[in-house]
Parts: structure tokens; sequence; C-alpha cells
């Protein structure tokens, strides 16, 4: 429960911190930065990331395992306060993350999710680690990783009430740890890519180089370079 509670507190801080990159990112260009400020929002997400590993994972493995060593006790009655808690937050989380997902499903023309999840996961992958915008990308890991970590919550807090094993609670709070240190992994890799110069789209260089042969002056095209510098 104190795991998915400083969870939650954290992505409070996540969220703070992409709304600052997306504001910083509008920056128009200037002397200094010629090309804009675009890529601002993928040093933001990759913050998130970080923050993510070191508190999120960082706090509620080391408070699973806190409690193993001292063998903390719980309570004897039905923990109501800890799941009324957890399935309020439960429903938050999964409006926050129905709002991602529509918002994914906006940047890919409108196609079903869910269609496309049971038909084509592989290619709905693709399509997924493909988002220039970070924020669509993180809010969806994020989220889904906080669903899941309210059912382990839940999980534990409910089988330490029924077995009277405290090891169920401190195992769900490693639990936690492990999913957001992997979920921050994930978004550490897929933002470097971006932060370090991702190549522009194959459609966008084909429409460049389609662009160029339409004048009689360029005889050939080699090699087309393109490099996205903001969602």
């Amino acid at each position: 429960m104190l795991a998915e509670g400083f969870h939650s507190v954290v992505d409070t801080g996540n969220q703070a911190c992409l709304l600052y990159g997306m504001r910083r990112a509008k920056k128009p260009a200037d002397e200094t930065h010629p090309f804009g400020y675009g890529q601002e929002i993928y040093f933001w997400a990759f913050v998130v990331a970080v923050l993510l590993f070191s508190l999120g994972a960082g706090f509620s493995i080391y408070e699973g395992i806190r409690a193993i060593l001292h063998g903390e006790g719980h309570n004897e009655g039905f923990p109501i306060t800890a799941v009324v808690v957890l399935l309020i937050a439960a429903v938050f989380e999964g409006y926050s993350c129905s709002v991602a997902f529509r918002e994914f499903e906006a940047a890919r023309d409108g196609k079903s999710l869910i269609s496309d999840a049971r038909n084509r996961p592989r290619k709905l992958w693709n399509q997924f680690r493909d988002l220039k915008n970070p924020s669509i990308f993180v809010v969806m890991c994020e989220d889904t990783a906080a669903l899941a970590g309210i059912v382990i919550a839940l999980l534990g807090v409910l089988l330490t009430w029924i077995t009277g094993a405290a090891i169920f609670d401190a195992a769900a709070s490693i639990l936690i740890g492990i999913l957001l240190a992997a979920t921050a992994a994930i978004l550490a890799f897929e933002v470097k890519e971006r932060l370090i110069g991702e190549a522009a789209d194959p459609k966008i260089k084909q429409n460049v180089r389609e662009i160029l042969h339409g004048y009689e002056e360029i005889i050939a095209v080699n090699e087309v370079r393109a490099m996205h510098l903001g969602p």
C-alpha cells in the first residue's frame, strides 16, 4: 500500500516534468537554438524515466525488503481503508489511461487500438514505439504500470488479511518495484533513441526525395539525411 502510494506521488511529479517539457518544446527558434527547442521534451521524458527508476522502483523494493527483514505484522481486521483507497485509485488511473489510449488512437488516424491489439500485436507495438510525441508514450506506459501496480497492491493486502502472513504485502511491494524498474528501462531506452538524434520516418524521407526529383535542375538524389527535432 505504501509502495503504491509513493508510486502515485512520483507519477504526479513526472507529469509535472512532462508538462514543463512540453511548454519548453514550444519555444520558437532563436540564435542559440536555430532549430528550436523541440528536443527538450525528450530530455524531460528521460528525466521521468530516471525518477521512476530511482525513486519509484527503489523505494518500493527497499520497503518490501525492509518489511521482510523486520517481520512487520498486520492488523487483524479487514483492511477496508486500504481496499477503498486502491479501488478509487484504480478508477482515476483507469480514466487517465483511457485518455492516453484515445490520444494514441488519434495519432493513428482513429484506428481501433483494441482491434489491432488482437489481430496485429507486433505491428501495434511498432507503431507504439514509433510515436514521436513522448508525452503520449510516457503516460501510456506509466498509467498501464500504475494499474498493474494497484492490482498487485490489492492482491498483497487481501492475501495478507486472508492468510495472516505479512510476507504477501512485502512481496507485493517488491513486485511493484520490479514493475516500475522495467517500465523505467523501456522508457529510458525508447527516449534515448530520440534524444541522441533519431532518423526521420522513411515516409518523410521518401517525400523529400520525390520533391527533389521534381526539380529539373537536380539530376539525382544520392542520399537524404533527416532527423527528428521534436514531436
